[in-house]
């Protein structure tokens, strides 16, 4: 999978190890390692941050020598449901297996992978990202609309597997990527049309 933070400026080929640079469409080879990537922003994107990876955490199951199962479940309370758990579990000095059940009311169980937020993929948070920058170069809106609690509350309400950008992430990235790509595409628009000007009229 394509964790790290570099593929937000890289897109993987279909079953291929090539991956194209999404600022200036050229196609590399990464096979196993991004260093070959990471080099290429370095050196042919310098003024955009890569930003640092970061590992996400992972829940810890529980001992199996204290817990024999964790249950989650939910309680509706003046209409709305609330996390609630049921823990089975065994008593270490007894001579046979026994256990104590602590039975909770609820509606329905709930598994703890459902609760926990699926990490969105690489390819998806690139596009949420692309719409965000919108409120920049379009609506002219500040950096730090993402630090404030009623836009981070809205944006969770939509898609709580979505990490926002912080300010810095923006400022020194994003917005560097966005400058790059468009400066290319132009240059390329404006050598087409020179091209092409030439193919009519010939040299000037």
């Amino acid at each position: 999978k394509n964790t790290s933070v570099i593929w937000t400026h890289f897109s993987s080929e279909n079953d291929s190890q090539l991956a194209t640079c999404n600022i200036c469409k050229n196609k590399l080879s990464y096979k196993t390692s991004t260093s070959n990537l990471k080099k290429h922003m370095v050196s042919k994107h310098p003024t955009v941050a890569i930003g640092i990876d970061v590992a996400f955490l992972k829940p810890t199951k529980p001992s199996p020598k204290s817990l024999d199962s964790i249950v989650l479940e939910e309680v509706d309370i003046d209409g709305e449901l609330l996390p609630r758990e049921e823990i089975i579990g065994q008593n270490p000095t007894a001579s046979t297996s026994t256990s104590t059940r602590v039975q909770l009311p609820s509606t329905r169980q709930l598994t703890i992978s459902s609760l926990v937020p699926k990490k969105i993929p690489v390819g998806s948070k690139r596009k949420i990202d692309e719409q965000l920058l919108k409120l920049f170069t379009k609506d002219f809106q500040p950096f730090s609309i993402v630090e404030d609690t009623g836009f981070k509350e809205f944006v969770n309400e939509l898609n709580p597997s979505y990490e926002l950008p912080s300010r810095k992430t923006i400022s020194k990235t994003l917005i560097p990527a966005k400058y790059e790509e468009c400066l290319h595409l132009t240059k390329e628009k404006i050598c087409n049309i020179v091209f092409a000007l030439l193919r009519i009229h010939g040299p000037l």
